[in-house]
């Protein structure tokens, strides 16, 4: 699950790259940064309620942010971006692996039955 899951948050991240024709290298840099945290969230959400529904209106609420459109990730500097996503990815790091190594174990426990 976290090698699944950090892959396809880089996918997601790598992605945004496609804003570069219409905003800044530093904020579509940002970008890339952000959903890829974002997308670890998302992986765990999906993870925990086992449905893509609830990650998919919380990827759109986030997109209904202020400013979101207007490019205002340019004028974010990277301590803030970092230090409001880079916790978001770790904490889901650390709850997939944990959900990951129970899932596991609970495999164990039935194939020993």
């Amino acid at each position: 699950m976290l090698i699944t899951s950090i892959v396809t948050s880089i996918i997601f991240g790598l992605l945004h790259l496609f804003n570069l024709r219409s905003g800044t290298v530093e904020g579509v840099a940002q970008q890339v940064f952000y959903a890829f945290c974002m997308g670890l969230f998302f992986s765990l959400v999906k993870i925990i309620t086992n449905s893509i529904h609830i990650g998919a209106i919380l990827h759109f609420l986030f997109d209904l942010q202020f400013g979101i459109y207007e490019n205002t990730s340019t004028h974010m500097s990277w301590s803030v971006v970092v230090l409001l996503f880079l916790p978001l990815a770790v904490i889901s790091i650390i709850l997939i692996k944990s959900l990951e190594t129970t899932v596991n174990a609970n495999q164990n426990l039935l194939m020993e039955v």
